[in-house]
């Protein structure tokens, strides 16, 4: 089983994504921003294969979250998303 992490500040566009993946029998970790999703702890069980995260969200966007991650050395795959027009 694949453990995803969605990053989202919409609770909408997260419950559908939610849906979608766990659907496909994905484990799902969520976060409604930046700092939250780094807050995440990295146990064994805990740590996502994967990020998906939206680009436009308030306090702290998803290339922050992005350059963040990527700044400590992490690697882990990452899918930027926005609902933006």
């Amino acid at each position: 089983m694949v453990k995803i992490l969605l990053v989202d500040d919409e609770e909408l566009d997260l419950s559908l994504i939610r849906e979608i993946l766990l659907k496909g029998g994905h484990d799902i970790l969520s976060a409604e921003n930046g700092p939250q999703a780094l807050e995440i702890p990295e146990d064994e069980g805990v740590t996502a294969v994967v990020v998906v995260v939206d680009l436009r969200m308030p306090v702290f966007n998803g290339l922050r979250l992005i350059k963040t991650l990527r700044g400590s050395g992490d690697t882990i795959p990452i899918i930027a998303v926005s609902g933006a027009n």
